[in-house]
């Protein structure tokens, strides 16, 4: 049996589509770049940016990021079971650079450096076990 004769292939072309400015397809075509070729990643953790919301945090970083020297553009993501925002650079040097200059300036922010891309793409194991919620609040807990 050929796959293409499977009621497992496809049918029709896929219906999923990443966007070129999407950050997993950005990534996936980065992989396979030399290393000297591929843009440079910080990540910041969004709990530790000013702002109440996600437009305002965007904002605080894009204007703390974009006159710096090899700024690419930015994206929230949820990384590591929390909000990050990463910022995009030219190159890993450029990357580097930004990070000694932000972080001497903000303190109180969490940047790290993203060395290797697989650190973006695939999400880390679970740190703590999901306890179910208690679903009738009147309940005595044991």
């Amino acid at each position: 049996m050929i796959l293409r004769d499977s009621i497992h292939a496809p049918k029709r072309p896929s219906v999923v589509n990443l966007s070129l400015t999407d950050l997993r397809h950005r990534l996936n075509a980065l992989r396979h770049k030399p290393t000297s070729e591929r843009s440079g990643f910080l990540l910041i953790a969004a709990s530790s940016i000013p702002g109440y919301n996600r437009l305002e945090k965007l904002s605080y970083i894009k204007e703390r990021f974009q006159e710096m020297p090899g700024y690419l553009d930015l994206n929230w993501k949820y990384h590591d079971q929390s909000a990050a925002i990463i910022v995009e650079f030219c190159d890993h040097t450029h990357s580097v650079q930004a990070h000694q200059m932000i972080a001497e300036k903000f303190t109180k922010l969490k940047i790290s450096i993203i060395d290797d891309l697989r650190q973006l793409l695939h999400r880390s194991s679970l740190t703590t076990p999901h306890i179910q919620r208690n679903l009738n609040p009147h309940q005595d807990p044991t």
